[in-house]
């Protein structure tokens, strides 16, 4: 969010009226994403990050989804968050009893924010 700058709320505002954006890496908190995160579905974010040792995919987000997958060598990749489940729609999350959030869309207005918090990028992770 930093390379943004203030025109984060430029984005916000264009969304709002109808665009789409994607937040595609894990973000970290900062002045900029400490501003936009109840546009986001954020209710509640920490400064320091969260292990992400599996990933469990909703029924009918993709294929092989309605279940869980480990991570071997997990590490904190993810930013340890809590959404507000009434804006959120999430689609992919930890495989553990927290439940991190992994992938989530948000209704901004007219349009949506999507959010990734993986943050691994590893072959055997991505696709």
């Amino acid at each position: 969010m930093s390379p943004l700058g203030e025109n984060v709320i430029t984005l916000c505002d264009w969304v709002e009226k109808g665009g789409r954006a994607m937040f595609p890496i894990t973000l970290e908190k900062n002045i900029y994403t400490t501003s936009i995160e109840s546009k986001l579905g954020i209710l509640d974010s920490s400064d320091y990050g969260a292990v992400v040792d599996s990933i469990y995919f909703e029924d009918g987000f993709m294929v092989g989804g309605g279940k869980g997958f480990p991570i071997t060598d997990a590490y904190e990749s993810g930013w340890a968050i809590q959404l507000d489940k009434k804006k959120v729609k999430v689609y992919a999350h930890t495989d553990d009893k927290n439940q991190l959030p992994l992938i989530w869309e948000a209704v901004h207005g007219k349009g949506k924010f999507v959010v990734c918090n993986f943050g691994i990028c590893e072959k055997v992770t991505r696709g």
